[in-house]
């Protein structure tokens, strides 16, 4: 029972790399699943004797990708997404609603899927954060007041907020608005498995997963100037060197603004 524990504990770690990683870990789908339903099955002892028996039979290997690559969407990009007609798709519509939402306010998919009509009041989100489980308050804006109202019934205050379907489905039908809305600039990964590191270019649509709606609201913060103690409040995070890739990135649009003088 012990070595069941154990193994079980590994791959619950596993699952929270898988999740990092992103759309690169789609790559390895179809043995991720074979180890998700191990585990709901409490992994019979004799399918499971140590967690390197699976790898070595799954030929298996740990797909991290390098967190100083943030894929974000520019403000540009982010109207398309917005003004795209998915009227004739209504299932899409939701989708890409509760991505913008959080787009202008940097919350988690897993904590919009609990945000209930009872946590907003005073103008603001009042959220405990399933990640940290820290409080946080975020400010409405216009951007998601409207987002809110459009799916407000007058109902239960225990009522969900928004409308959400699984994160795995959400990031299949995100890449496929992206991809109407055209967003497919080339974008550039850097992702290591095991010891070997890879870079590979793809057009952003193929990148984009829910969390990109986050790194999208912290980008667009910087770049309005919002004072760095306010985004980590926002955001809950405790660390200021936590913001640093996005400061990086912030740096390098300001320098691409900056060339434009040049045509002049």
């Amino acid at each position: 029972m012990d070595k069941q524990l154990a193994i079980k504990s590994k791959l619950m770690k596993f699952e929270a790399v898988a999740l990092f990683a992103g759309v690169r870990a789609e790559i390895e789908s179809e043995r991720w699943q074979y180890f998700r339903e191990a585990r709901k099955q409490d992994f019979p002892y004799s399918l499971a004797q140590n967690i390197s028996a699976y790898r070595a039979s799954l030929n298996f290997t740990y797909v991290y990708q390098d967190i100083s690559t943030i894929v974000y969407l520019e403000r540009d990009e982010l109207n398309r997404l917005e003004n795209l007609d998915l009227s004739n798709r209504p299932y899409l519509d939701r989708v890409r609603d509760v991505f913008v939402f959080a787009c202008y306010c940097g919350l988690r998919f897993s904590d919009i899927q609990r945000l209930e009509i009872s946590q907003i009041y005073g103008k603001a989100l009042h959220v405990v954060t399933k990640k940290t489980n820290n409080p946080v308050s975020i400010e409405l804006n216009s951007h998601t007041t409207r987002i809110l109202g459009k799916y407000y019934d007058g109902e239960s205050l225990n009522k969900k907020a928004l409308p959400t379907i699984s994160n795995q489905k959400t990031n299949s039908y995100l890449r496929k608005i992206c991809k109407l809305a055209g967003i497919d600039a080339p974008i550039k990964l850097v992702y290591y498995k095991g010891n070997d590191r890879i870079e590979e270019v793809m057009p952003k649509y193929e990148a984009i997963t829910f969390h990109a709606s986050r790194r999208t609201f912290i980008t667009m913060a910087l770049l309005l100037e919002v004072p760095i103690p306010v985004i980590m409040q926002w955001s809950g995070h405790r660390n200021q060197s936590a913001l640093k890739p996005y400061m990086q990135v912030v740096n390098e649009l300001r320098k691409k603004q900056m060339s434009k003088f040049d045509l002049l």
